[in-house]
């Protein structure tokens, strides 16, 4: 690449989801609109000047603006950590990041929401309601491996371990409630975690994303 020459080559970047097909050409308006573009940069994704991918790479420069669509609905126009940091709603926090966003179910009781012994803060229903329950989502890198004695954390039963080089993904089984669910967690500590055993683990109470169960919103 040229000296000075821009990391990018288009502000705007879609990323349809696997299996579903991009109809961008109803939504031409809004994206151009909320990514801070003329129309006519927008309309090159429609003419396919514009990169075209499944996933937004890790690589790509902050300032190369992605969009992410549902099935021809924009859902968000960011840049790729802001994606990554602050997804609007579900389908993005599922869609952004490898391995996915841990997405698990708790209940809300007098406001706060209660995972692994941290207390998370839960707004009021739009009516002014209390909600029964929320989406809380935490990304691997954001758990961390505790002693047992914690108070109120996971125990996560592993089932695997992913080695990759720098990174260690311990995959395994964590009883919320009265379901189980598939957590994934970060390891700095390779080799120090097997298949079959039970580690306790614990999320960073800042960290922690909160979802509406019923629209998929974000709600903090």
């Amino acid at each position: 690449m040229p000296p000075g020459r821009p990391c990018h080559t288009a502000p705007v970047t879609t990323a349809p989801r696997k299996g579903t097909r991009a109809r961008l050409a109803p939504t031409l308006e809004e994206v151009a609109a909320r990514a801070g573009v003329s129309r006519a940069t927008a309309s090159r994704v429609l003419r396919g000047d514009a990169k075209v991918s499944e996933r937004a790479p890790a690589s790509q420069c902050s300032r190369h603006r992605v969009a992410v669509m549902n099935d021809g609905v924009l859902q968000q126009v960011d840049v790729p950590l802001g994606l990554y940091d602050r997804p609007a709603n579900l389908f993005v926090a599922g869609f952004i990041g490898s391995p996915r966003m841990n997405l698990l179910p708790a209940a809300v009781r007098a406001g706060r929401a209660t995972l692994g012994g941290v207390e998370v803060a839960v707004p009021p229903s739009p009516d002014g309601g209390a909600r029964a329950s929320v989406m809380l989502g935490v990304r691997p890198e954001s758990f961390r491996l505790v002693a047992a004695d914690q108070v109120g954390a996971l125990s996560l039963e592993v089932v695997l371990v992913e080695e990759l080089g720098a990174d260690s993904f311990v995959h395994g089984n964590v009883r919320i409630g009265d379901e189980q669910q598939l957590l994934i967690v970060r390891s700095g500590d390779r080799g120090s975690v097997r298949p079959g055993e039970t580690v306790c683990v614990r999320p960073d109470p800042a960290r922690v994303h909160v979802f509406d169960t019923e629209t998929g919103a974000r709600l903090d």
